[in-house]
């Protein structure tokens, strides 16, 4: 095949694009197209170009509801995970003053310990036990959803 730069330009060349695009060339055209480079490469080029414009089309396009209901998920999801981030915050909150009460307890527990009045023993128990349900609780609720 010749260049475009040397190909001449040919006087059917406006009928051979119509019909070719129109998708039926006659055969009084065809003949023609056989024999002219220029019609030819016309007749080439809009094949190719029919063709491209049917593939970009064959894989299906989602629905629009589809669309809709992901990024409501999405959404969602999102508001989920910022619901729940004071939550885990609270969690680690409640495993460092669990940790402090442990500690307490413990420095607490020496010798010095026994000579505390009972009444402060059944607070430091009742204050535990409190902490711990809420330690339960934060991770109860921390890990729904998730």
């Amino acid at each position: 095949m010749k260049s475009a730069a040397t190909m001449k330009p040919c006087e059917k060349e406006p009928q051979v694009v119509a019909e070719a695009i129109a998708g039926d060339v006659s055969e009084s055209l065809l003949l023609h197209v056989n024999t002219c480079p220029a019609c030819t490469e016309t007749v080439t080029t809009v094949k190719k170009l029919r063709l491209l414009t049917e593939e970009c089309f064959t894989a299906p396009l989602p629905s629009a509801t589809s669309v809709w209901w992901k990024a409501a998920l999405q959404k969602q999801q999102a508001a989920g995970r910022r619901t729940r981030a004071p939550l885990i915050y609270m969690q680690w909150i409640g495993y460092a003053v669990a940790l402090l009460s442990t500690i307490a307890i413990a420095v607490r527990a020496s010798p010095i310990a026994l000579s505390l009045p009972p009444l402060l023993w059944v607070g430091l128990a009742i204050a535990g036990m409190t902490f711990l349900w809420f330690i339960c609780t934060l991770y109860a609720w921390s890990q729904l959803d998730s």
